[in-house]
Order: structure tokens, then C-alpha cells, then sequence
């Protein structure tokens, strides 16, 4: 069963999507991130010296007239006689306006900036009048020393504003961009138009806090909807009896996966064999409160032959009818010699003698002991996270499998929570 992989053609409806989606899950930081800018923008602007600006306006003959005006100011004395008509000292006039003058045709404007509004006006005032006492001829002064409005930047409302909007949209823009990298399975349907392989079913949230009894009506729905599923994906009168259950990372919730569908399978009256092959994190000998000092690792170790265990010894009985499980035993699970391979095929030769499904969790990722498991079952279910697994993790387990001419039966979209899509 080839997976079939993404195409092209969809991929900028699903990047936008996902960009829109990031903006509004995270909408709310945003928001107030961006209320915090402003303040600080706001306080900014009101801290920060703002400095008032003055212009005079006088018409020359000459069409270099400023040529001259600036020569002028760079000059002490004439500094020296415009400090004295604003009763200052000429170096802290320096120091607190700053003085510009430029020309257009026949029009020459002296601007002045000074934290004092009327200090720009007396010395832009002053200024023209030493200059006309140079020489006035030529010259006319068509306007005294006005102050000007400070510029739509520079005012304090807009900069608060301004930096509320840009924080907004860079906010936005991050958010969605890191969603897009991210590109992760959200709702139902998401894993057949972006993985795409089947998607056998749904699995909602199984967090505390709803009603106990409202809970486990709503998951086992679930996993009766899934088995049957799972069973359509055969050949007729051929169901999938060794099902692989993987996940590319860890706390996907592959293993609460395969024990719900252990207990499915087990609740149509048949016998179903649990295996855990996870030896770094095993968890379904607690979960079904059996114990683990001897299980796969060991068979996979032991040169007696598998067909000769006793049944009893080999599988541990659940309190659930109908329910077997293998727990990982004792050690590491070591697939790479020949001896454990051989030991892992007669295994699960056994099993399909013993009972009517085998339900294997396996490590997350596409290590070599999940394809080698894999690679002796009827399939291989995916499991992915809602609103956890990456579309490229995903896509990545896939192509091992299929590399390694493994079928994959399909996936399901696990811990979907309506409210968060």
C-alpha cells in the first residue's frame, strides 16, 4: 500500500491557511503585546525632549544669498550679537537650537529648533536681524519668526499609536510565518489533503474536566468508529490482524492509541495481544496493571524456542476479557542480530495462531526497530497530535515506510479539541 505523497499545487492554500491560523491562535497575545508597545511608545514620546521649531522667511535678490547667511553663522561675533539680543551666552546657544537655512529661487528660510518654543522664535527673529544689519539691501522679511506644529511623527498620540500597529503586524507576521514552518494537523480532515494517507478517524481531547461518564462514551465512540475503519481498509474477507501503531515524535499519544484499540478489538468477543516494544518508555503494563519483569526483551534474547513457552508465560492476562498484553520486559530491545529477528518472526508467527488481532506500540520515530516491526505486520497505523505533530515529521515516517514497501492502513488525528480549531 504506497503512501501518496503532497502535492505542489496545494501547498500555498494550505501555507495561507496556516498563516491565518497562527495570527488568530495566538491573537490575544498579540493584542495585548502590542497595547504594551504603545505604552512604551507613548511613555517614550512624553519623556523624550521635544524640540519646538521657528521659521522667518525673507525674500532676496540674490540666488545665492545663503551661501552668505551661512558663512555668517559661522562666525563668533555674529553669534556673539544674536546671543545678546536673546539674552544668552553664545556657547549654550550652541548648545540648546540648533540652526538651518536653505534657499528656493528667491526666498530664503532660517528655521531654528530649541526645546523653548519662544527661544526658537527670538533666535530665528534675531538671526535675520543681524543679517539685515550686514547688508539689507535686497532683502525683505515676509514673515517674523513663527512656530511651526510639530510634524504628524512627532507628535506623542501618533508614535503610540504607530508603534501599537507596527508591533501589531510584525506580531502577526512572526506568529503566522512560525505557524506555516510549523504546518501541524488541526482538525479532521487536515491529514488527508497534507499527509495524505486516509484518515481512519478522530480522536477528541481526553484532558480532565469534562463529565467522566460524557467522556468515555465520546472516546469509545471513537475508537468503534476507528476499528471499523481500520477493518474497511482489508481486502474483503481479509481484515488487518497485525496492526503497527506509530508516531513520529513522542507524546503524540500513540500508546494511549493502541491500548483503546486493544480494548475495541476486545470488545467485539475477540482475542487481542497488546505488545509493547517501547523498552525507554514503556507504560501499557501499568496501564493494564500487569507486570513487567519479563517480557519481549527477553524472548528476544533467550534461545528457547518461542513455539515452547508456556501460553501463560509468554502472555500476561488483563482484568479485561478477551485481552492480552506483552510488556516490554526487562533490558533493551536489540533487533539488529539476526538470532532476534528470527525470535521476532516466530513471535508474531505465534500470535497470529493465538489470537484473532495483535496490536503493536512501538518507539516514536522511524527507528529501525519500528520498520522491522513493521516490517512482519499487516500495516501500519499513524498517529498524529492536533495541533502538535508537524506535517514534516509526518510526511518523513511515511516515506520510510513506504521506502521499505510497508503499507500504511491510514492515520488518526488524536487529542482534537473543536473549541481550539
Amino acid at each position: 500500500m504506497p503512501v501518496v505523497l503532497p502535492e505542489f499545487r496545494s501547498a500555498w492554500s494550505n501555507a495561507l491557511e496556516d498563516f491565518v491560523w497562527g495570527v488568530r491562535r495566538n491573537v490575544y497575545v498579540l493584542v495585548t503585546a502590542a497595547l504594551c508597545c504603545g505604552l512604551i511608545g507613548y511613555l517614550v514620546a512624553k519623556i523624550r525632549p521635544q524640540r519646538a521649531e521657528s521659521y522667518s522667511l525673507v525674500r532676496v535678490a540674490e540666488t545665492d544669498a545663503v551661501t552668505g547667511l551661512q558663512k555668517l553663522l559661522q562666525q563668533n561675533d555674529f553669534l556673539a550679537r544674536v546671543a545678546k539680543q536673546v539674552n544668552r551666552d553664545p556657547g549654550t546657544l550652541r548648545d540648546t537650537s540648533d540652526t538651518r537655512v536653505w534657499q528656493s529661487q528667491d526666498l530664503v528660510e532660517v528655521h531654528v529648533l530649541a526645546l523653548d518654543p519662544d527661544l526658537a522664535a527670538d533666535v530665528a527673529n534675531a538671526i535675520v536681524q543681524e543679517w539685515l544689519q550686514v547688508s539689507s539691501t535686497g532683502k525683505q522679511v515676509l514673515a517674523t519668526a513663527q512656530v511651526r506644529d510639530p510634524a504628524l511623527g512627532e507628535q506623542v498620540g501618533t508614535i503610540a499609536l504607530l508603534a501599537t500597529v507596527a508591533a501589531l503586524l510584525l506580531g502577526a507576521l512572526i506568529a503566522g510565518l512560525h505557524e506555516m514552518m510549523r504546518a501541524t494537523f488541526r482538525m479532521p480532515g487536515d491529514i488527508t489533503t497534507r499527509l495524505p494517507v486516509l484518515e481512519l478517524g478522530t480522536i477528541p481531547d481526553c484532558r480532565p474536566g469534562k463529565e467522566r461518564g460524557q467522556q468515555e462514551a465520546l472516546i469509545n465512540t471513537s475508537f468503534r468508529s476507528l476499528l471499523q475503519s481500520l477493518w474497511s481498509t482489508g481486502r474483503p474477507g481479509k481484515r488487518p490482524r497485525v496492526v503497527v501503531v506509530a508516531s513520529p515524535k513522542h507524546g503524540d499519544g500513540r500508546s494511549m492509541v493502541a491500548a483503546n484499540l486493544a480494548l475495541a478489538f476486545a470488545d467485539t468477543s475477540r482475542w487481542v495481544l497488546l505488545i509493547d516494544t517501547n523498552a525507554h518508555t514503556p507504560s501499557l503494563h501499568n496501564a493494564f496493571s500487569v507486570p513487567n519483569d519479563w517480557g519481549l526483551a527477553n524472548v528476544l534474547r533467550e534461545e528457547t524456542a518461542v513455539d515452547l513457552y508456556d501460553f501463560q508465560h509468554l502472555f500476561k492476562r488483563s482484568a479485561v476479557a478477551g485481552l492480552w498484553v506483552l510488556p516490554t520486559g526487562t533490558g533493551l530491545i536489540d533487533l539488529r542480530s539476526q538470532h532476534a529477528r528470527d525470535r521476532l518472526s516466530d513471535l508474531l508467527a505465534r500470535a497470529r495462531m493465538e489470537f484473532h488481532n495483535v496490536i503493536v506500540d512501538t518507539p516514536p520515530g522511524s527507528v529501525p526497530e519500528v520498520r522491522l516491526f513493521a516490517g512482519s505486520a499487516d500495516g501500519v497505523l499513524l498517529v498524529v497530535r492536533a495541533s502538535k505533530t508537524t506535517q514534516r515529521s509526518a510526511i518523513q515516517l511515511a516515506q520510510h515506510f513506504s521506502g521499505d514497501g510497508i503499507g500504511v492502513f491510514g492515520a488518526v488525528l488524536n487529542d482534537w479539541r473543536p473549541d481550539a480549531a
